[in-house]
């Protein structure tokens, strides 16, 4: 945010960026008219692996030098998986998984693997 705004400032955040701007709203680092928060991003589920065995894991990993590989259990975007609704594990609405399958397979650069060993060992610490 530019310091020579004198403006209000409202925030709106998705996902993670709620989970970032949740940590920016608590810390003050900006004061904001209101914020919206949509479907913030305040855990994540690490079914089976149990949370201790997977921040040890992501851990091991990052010490090893590879927090920027997939974290284990997942990989690099599937088109196959994309097209099988009842496998999906993200979404619980199907209008909105055909919606997004449909912009990706438009658009193959919105394609997205799965998650890096630091970004689950961040949400896991914080």
């Amino acid at each position: 945010v530019r310091k020579e705004y004198q403006g209000r400032l409202y925030l709106f955040a998705h996902s993670m960026g709620g989970f970032v701007a949740t940590h920016a709203l608590a810390n003050q680092k900006v004061k904001f008219e209101a914020a919206i928060l949509n479907a913030p991003l305040f855990g994540i589920n690490l079914s089976p692996i149990p949370t201790g065995v997977a921040r040890r894991l992501t851990g091991v990993q990052i010490w090893r030098g590879k927090g920027a590989e997939f974290a284990p259990g997942v990989g690099d975007y599937d088109p196959k998986k994309r097209t099988d609704f009842r496998a999906h594990k993200t979404s619980r609405s199907r209008p909105r998984f055909e919606k997004l399958a449909a912009q990706v397979e438009a658009h193959p650069e919105l394609q997205v693997g799965g998650p890096s060993n630091q970004w689950v060992h961040t949400m896991i610490v914080e």
